[in-house]
Order: C-alpha cells, then structure tokens, then sequence
C-alpha cells in the first residue's frame, strides 16, 4: 500500500505544477503515448527487447497517471468505528474556534473559486454557531523554476458545513505518500444539495478522536 501512496502522490504533484499552462501528468501521459506510437510505427532504431521495454514503460505510466486520476490522489481504507467507551469522558472538548492542525482533502471554495485539493495543510474549528471549518494553506510549488502551480490557487482555501449537514462519518486510514496517516471521511450536504466528501488526516489517533467527538456532538447520526 506504501507503493501505491508514493504513486498517488507524485501524479498528484504532477498534477498541481503547470508548464507552458498545461500540467506535467498530462506532458508525460502525451509523451508516453508517443513513445508508443514511435515504436509502433518504427520510428525508433531499436531491437526487439527495447521496443517491448519502451511500450511496457509507456503503458504503464499511462495506466498509473489514469488510475491515480480516478481515485482523486487519496486511498481511505475505513476502519472499525472506535467503540462508545472512548466517550466524551477521555477526549477532550474543543472549545469554541480551537483550532486543530489536520491535513485535508476535497473541495475548497474562496472567492467564487472551487477546487479540489488533497492532502493540503489546514486547520479544523468550530465555531459558536457550531459550524464547522476547514482553512488550507495552499503555497506556490514549484519544480526547478521550471514549471509551478497555479498562482491564483495561492492563499487561504475554505470548507464550511453545519452539524445538519453530515450524512456520514467513516473512521479509517489516509494513503498518500510512504506512509499512511489516522484519518476521517466525512460526507455533508452541500448547498447544492448533492452529498460532498471531504477527508481529514492527522499527527495523530488522539486528534482524529478530538475532530469527531465534536462532529457527533450536534450531528444527527445513526
């Protein structure tokens, strides 16, 4: 699973960094493909052996650039929900707009742009109004100076839901990178109206079990 975390992650990397306006998965899906069609159609002055090796590398770049698009960057694998005697009486309460250092995943909004992000650096709250918010700094990235990440994406990025919103929270495990990290998956309503998942990784078990004691607090869950 370490393998397929690296994977996710790097292609999503790739994803994020722009040159000349298009980003870097999409160069080397494109590159890959002609490799293909280069040996296809002899293009390529090489022996058996290394047309097979070429074609086997391009197609599996290919298959990896479009497997990690489908599954937006991320592995969550759920786990056994923690049982009731982990209650209210050993974790700790959030106190009004206490903020706790997560790593986040889904769709952010600011200034009338939304865009999906995973694993990005932010901050869970609550606020008096017991809505909850998720705030991600997304930082310019950039490969050499050679290619960078959207710099309209740079600054402060947005998650807001209320506790009659969520539909579902699921207790697992986030893959991305070598190693995997205590998370949450939450499924909310958006103003839409269409159910919206968003994912919530930590340091460790004892924020995750802080971050959902205080989304069962108001929420209406089975």
């Amino acid at each position: 699973m370490a393998f397929l975390g690296l994977i996710l992650k790097i292609s999503y990397c790739l994803k994020r960094l722009r040159f000349w306006g298009q980003p870097l998965n999409r160069w080397l899906f494109f590159l890959s493909l002609l490799s293909i069609l280069a040996v296809a159609v002899n293009l390529l002055d090489s022996g058996p052996v290394a047309d097979a090796l070429v074609i086997l590398a391009g197609l599996g770049l290919m298959l990896a650039l479009l497997w990690a698009g489908r599954t937006r960057y991320l592995i969550f694998r759920k786990a056994e929900r923690p049982s009731s005697s982990a209650s209210a009486a050993n974790v700790p309460q959030l106190a009004p707009e206490e903020k706790v250092p997560v790593q986040a995943s889904g769709h952010f909004e600011v200034s009338d742009m939304r865009r999906y992000f995973v694993e990005a650096q932010a901050y869970f709250e609550t606020v008096e109004t017991r809505e909850h918010i998720l705030i991600a700094w997304i930082p310019l990235w950039s490969l050499l100076g050679l290619a960078d990440s959207p710099r309209e994406e740079v600054g402060l990025w947005y998650v807001f839901f209320m506790p009659d919103t969520i539909q579902e929270i699921e207790v697992g495990k986030i893959y991305f990178g070598l190693r995997s990290r205590p998370a949450l998956k939450v499924i909310y309503q958006s103003e839409s109206g269409s159910p919206e998942a968003v994912y919530l990784s930590f340091d460790h078990p004892e924020q995750r079990e802080t971050v959902l004691a205080d989304l069962r607090l108001d929420a209406s869950l089975p």
